[in-house]
């Protein structure tokens, strides 16, 4: 399985699993540029076997459902610190998962840990490795970019 579809697969089982989210892989996000830089993004360091940084783009929207549906409480009781928690624990299973399909069973792999602060924008358009979502008319773009 190639590295790409072997991500799309993860992000799709992650948030199945843990959000009772259905994803539907698309070939772009509609959205302008301007309307995703106010897009929740977190980001992770991935060091073996193959080394760069995986980036997840979710709306605020999604992401409040999201953790609302992972945490199983009402959508009104989500606060920003809930929603930072939730999204580095999906990052961080889904990084797992897409290690764990692209690696043989006795390779190691090495992950950094999960940072969920607010910064500049990452267009992730630009990426080695660009996924693209739509679950219920909202996007989610989960990318990688490889240091070489």
């Amino acid at each position: 399985m190639d590295h790409k579809a072997a991500l799309q697969e993860a992000v799709s089982e992650i948030f199945e699993n843990m959000a009772f989210q259905e994803l539907t892989p698309i070939a772009k996000n509609p959205l302008p540029s301007q309307v995703l830089w106010s897009f929740r993004q977190a980001t992770m360091t991935i060091y073996s076997p193959i080394q760069g940084a995986l980036v997840m783009t979710i709306s605020p929207t999604m992401m409040q459902s999201v953790t609302a549906n992972v945490l199983g409480i009402d959508l009104e009781d989500v606060d920003a610190g809930m929603q930072s928690d939730v999204l580095a624990e999906m990052l961080n299973t889904m990084a797992g998962a897409w290690m764990r399909k692209i690696t043989d069973v006795s390779q190691p792999y090495e992950l950094g840990l999960p940072d969920t602060a607010e910064v500049d924008y990452i267009d992730s358009k630009t990426a080695e490795i660009h996924c693209v979502f739509n679950a219920d008319g909202d996007f989610i773009e989960v990318a990688f970019f490889l240091v070489r």
